[in-house]
This record gives structure tokens, sequence and C-alpha cells, in this order.
């Protein structure tokens, strides 16, 4: 980039992570060490997940005063795809991890993590470089998001901080690494694990997929094609495929982890298995989740499925409770509990009155409870909710 270029052919973006500190200027130190950030390019088609390339970088204690680095994170985005017009550029997506959330529930060793995204504050999503006058982005670890002078607090009811199922995959240790893929050992091979929500209260929002092995190619017998999929297993005989748990994903040659991020909601009282499509596979030695976890795990999967569009072989394979092939990034949702305004008139039933749980905002889901009210009555008042 030249410096004395025009301020518009400025490919450059700052991110700056900050811990909050509302007696500081500014708000926030800078003392997240150990965060990372993400920014992912929409649509540059040069990742093989999701379609987009992850630009990935964390900060450290060595970065910052006195020292030749930055605090503040600085990524360079490819060439503006339309030069001519100076109000179309690159969008861009920002995600944040903080490790160590602090006064994070117990019981989720290994596997928690502070996770701010566009999910947490929409103002981290599709964001338009040619819009933005002050390049650098403030991201802090309630959840805020300080953009172009503007601040956007985070949504009430998302999840701040993830736990991994089983606590994560197995990870090097000092004097060994992780023990290599093996090849599936048939065609058609699936892993996967086996969870249930009977003991959550709100939703479960799933966030990110992490596997160990190589995906295989995605299967066409529906419509879109997946090697990624979410069945509802609640009622054996009648497995659901759920439309927003497939993905297409793919793994790099040069790992043996894949991470696929993913946007799915897990409804409480229900049962699910999570499974992927591979070549090769490895397991990690793990236990059986607490019974009163939100999303509580009962095993790993290991299967063929030559039908995997009738879920019949995801229903019927062998759950192992000593082995994980996939761990989920997941966290619980708080939707709020609307208010009556009273004012209803009392009939045969009682007095009637009519709840609603939930965030009223696009694309989320809501709760209506209809209560002392005439049995088999026509719900007139309800129609046309959905739009």
């Amino acid at each position: 980039m030249d410096p004395g270029g025009e301020p518009s052919a400025r490919r450059d973006v700052h991110v700056l992570v900050l811990d909050d500190a509302p007696a500081v200027p500014g708000g926030g130190t800078q003392t997240a060490y150990g965060a990372s950030v993400a920014l992912h390019v929409q649509g540059d088609g040069l990742s093989p997940v999701g379609g987009t390339l992850a630009r990935r970088k964390f900060t450290a204690s060595s970065a910052g005063y006195l020292n030749q680095s930055e605090y503040p994170l600085t990524f360079f985005l490819p060439p503006d795809p339309q030069p001519d017009d100076p109000d179309l550029d690159l969008r861009f997506d920002v995600c944040v991890d903080f490790p160590g959330a602090p006064g994070f529930a117990p019981g989720h060793p290994g596997g928690t993590l502070r996770r701010i995204d566009a999910h947490v504050n929409p103002a981290l999503g599709g964001i338009a470089l040619a819009t933005l006058a002050d390049r650098e982005l403030r991201v802090f670890r309630s959840g805020k998001v300080i953009l172009d002078g503007e601040t956007f607090p985070p949504l009430a009811h998302q999840p701040l901080d993830l736990a991994t199922t089983n606590g994560g995959l197995q990870l090097p240790g000092a004097n060994a690494g992780v023990g290599p893929l093996q090849p599936a050992p048939t065609i058609n091979r699936w892993i996967g694990l086996e969870a249930n929500t009977l003991a959550a209260s709100h939703p479960v929002h799933v966030h990110e997929i992490l596997v160990d092995g190589q995906l295989d190619e995605a299967v066409t017998c529906a419509a879109p094609a997946f090697n990624v999929a979410v069945w509802d297993v609640t009622s054996a005989s009648q497995p659901v495929l759920m439309p927003s748990g497939t993905a297409e994903a793919a793994s790099s040659v040069r790992n043996n982890r894949t991470f696929v991020p993913v946007d799915f909601t897990l409804e409480p009282g229900r049962r699910y298995r999570v499974v992927v499509r591979v070549t090769a596979l490895r397991f990690t030695a793990a236990a059986s989740s607490a019974a009163t976890d939100a999303l509580a795990v009962t095993g790993g999967l290991d299967f063929r499925d030559d039908s995997p569009c009738d879920g019949n072989s995801v229903v019927h394979a062998p759950v192992n409770p000593t082995r994980a092939y996939i761990a989920l990034r997941w966290g619980e949702e708080t939707h709020t509990l609307w208010t009556d305004l009273g004012g209803a008139l009392a009939g045969s039933a009682g007095t009637p009155s009519l709840t609603a749980e939930g965030e009223l905002a696009g694309g989320q889901s809501i709760t209506f409870t209809l209560s002392g009210a005439k049995p088999l009555a026509h719900r007139q008042g309800l129609s046309g909710l959905d739009d």
C-alpha cells in the first residue's frame, strides 16, 4: 500500500481486542492476551469451508508498549472487486475468541471460551469496507463493539460463553503429539455423537463442529448436498433431518482436524445425532456428559451408511460412551419473558392470558403460550403472527 495514496485505496483493517474497564479512557485495557481474531471475507471462494478464507491472528503479551509489534491486529484484504465504484467494496465478518472466560460454569474442562461474533453482536457481520471511515474496530470481552465511533451493545439473549462437548478433542502433550488419522474401514463412513437437551431450559445454539478426520464428499440424495448433518432422533421410528443443521464442508490436506462453522439451534427436551462423512478418522478417549448439562453427550458414533438421507442407519448406529470423534462448541440461549399488560376479559374458563418468550428480532424463534382460554376455542387473535 502506498502511504501517500488515497484513503479509499487502503486495504488494511485493524482489530483492537479489549478487556472491559469502564474507568479507563476508551473503556477497556489492552490485556486480552491469547485472544484470537478471525476475519472472513465474504464470497472470496478461497476456503473449502463456508466459501470464505479465514485470516486469523492472536494477541500476544510481547506486542504493544516498547515492543516492535503493535497490540492491535492488522489484516490486509484482497483488491477491490469493483474499483470503479467507490460505493461498493468487500464485505467481511469478524469473530473474536477470548480464552478462559471468567465466571464460566465449572464442569467443562478445557472447553471454555468467550466468542464474540455476528451472532452475539450483529455489528461484526457483513461489514462494508467501502463505508468505513475508521479502519480500527474495537471488540470488548463483554460483547460491545465500537465501529466508526458508534457503540453497538451485544444481543441480550445470545450466549457469550461457549462450552465444548467432552472438553474438546485430544491435544499434543509435552512429549508426544496426537495420534495419526486412520483410514475409514469402509466406504460411506460417518462419525459423530449422540446428545440430548433433556435438562435444557432454553434452546442450545451450536456455533462450531470440531472433526477429527478428513471429510468425504457430500452426498447428493437431498438438496442441498451435505456431508455434515444433524438428525432429531427423539422419535426413533421417525428421525428428522434438520435443514439448518446440514452443511457441505471440506478438510484441508495440511491439517488432521477440521473446524466447521455452523449455526443451528437445538430445542429443549429432544435427542439429537450430529454426524459427518469421512475418509479418515481418529477418536479421543472421553466420558459421557453429566445428565444435568443443557447439552449432554451420551457417546460417539462410527458407522457405515449407504442410505444417508433416510436416517435409518443414523438411528440404529451403536453409541460408544468412551469415544469422541467430533466435538460441538455451544451455548445456551436466554430468551426474555414478555410481560402481560392485562386488560383480559374473564370467560367461562377464567381470565385468558397470552404470553410469549423470545427475542422480537428477525430470524429469532418465539414461543406463545395461551392459558385460561375456552377449550378448542378458535385462535383468531394469533393469525398473522408469522408475518
